[in-house]
């Protein structure tokens, strides 16, 4: 059996899904931070594909974190570590995982252009920082050597959606 860390199933007795919790609404607010801290894959999902965020929701507290000056530096340094690790001849080999040095040197102006963006004082997107989040995250994806897609296109997409 294979662990799913969107599924909260487990937490839950059998009788009640999460759908289904009816607290008091101070552990109802505890509750839903606590679903958004606990299943960021999916909250991400969401926004990247454009899911109407409602107030007091785990999406809600989600896209919140997500537009947060935390957050968006977090991200930006991911991104300024792919273009080091795309420039760096070194033959020691990092833990992490191994860019696509040649689409990320070929992106590199749309991936500074992102990271001014994030630093700036100009609000952003939960759903633009959701798909750099999922772009970030992707082990298959074109940001990593092997991966699939197209890097470019995909942090222009997310750029737009900033």
């Amino acid at each position: 059996m294979r662990f799913d860390p969107d599924d909260v199933s487990g937490l839950l007795p059998e009788w009640q899904s999460e759908s289904q919790i009816t607290l008091a609404p101070a552990e109802s607010l505890l509750w839903a931070r606590f679903a958004a801290w606990l299943r960021p894959g999916l909250y991400d999902r969401r926004l990247a594909s454009g899911a109407t965020v409602h107030a007091e929701t785990p999406l809600a507290f989600h896209a919140e974190r997500l537009t947060s000056v935390r957050e968006r530096e977090s991200v930006a340094r991911s991104l300024r570590r792919c273009i080091d690790d795309a420039h760096d001849a070194s033959p020691f080999r990092s833990v992490r995982p191994e860019i696509n040095a040649g689409e990320v040197v070929a992106a590199e102006t749309i991936i500074d252009d992102i990271t001014l963006r994030l630093h700036s004082q100009r609000p952003v997107t939960a759903r633009g920082m959701a798909e750099l989040r999922l772009l970030l995250g992707d082990g298959g994806g074109p940001l990593y050597r092997y991966g699939r897609g197209d890097l470019r296109e995909r942090l222009t997409a997310a750029f737009g959606s900033l």
